[in-house]
């Protein structure tokens, strides 16, 4: 989109994508792309040097995960691997770095397993 006061000046040009649907003011995207360009291209017939870009070999990115070796994460994680259902995830995660707290849930956990077989039968 092309603005021009009264007098055919071309104060502002705007670049719509409308498959993005986004909107670009030209001077904000580059100094080539601003109004006055525009303006002396087209109404003052000042045509400006277009300075190609040297063609530079394209880049190519190197993995260097070929050359590590596969590890076993640490038994930190290991509760990210299981199939129950955690529901105090966060404590029992804790709980793997001391090994006391560790026997503590699960002497919890088998007590209120327990309590919910004896409701369930009832």
């Amino acid at each position: 989109m092309v603005r021009r006061n009264d007098t055919g000046r071309i104060y502002g040009i705007t670049f719509i994508d409308h498959n993005s649907k986004t909107v670009w003011n030209g001077s904000r995207l580059d100094k080539e792309l601003s109004a006055n360009t525009f303006n002396d291209y087209w109404n003052n017939n000042i045509k400006l040097e277009i300075k190609e870009p040297a063609v530079q070999p394209p880049k190519t990115s190197t993995s260097n995960d070929a050359d590590l070796p596969a590890e076993e994460p640490h038994h930190l994680f290991d509760f990210l691997n299981t199939t129950e259902k955690h529901e105090d995830g966060l404590i029992e995660a804790f709980a793997v770095c001391y090994p006391k707290h560790r026997a503590m849930i699960t002497r919890n956990r088998i007590l209120l397993t327990n309590e919910e077989e004896k409701k369930r039968r009832l």
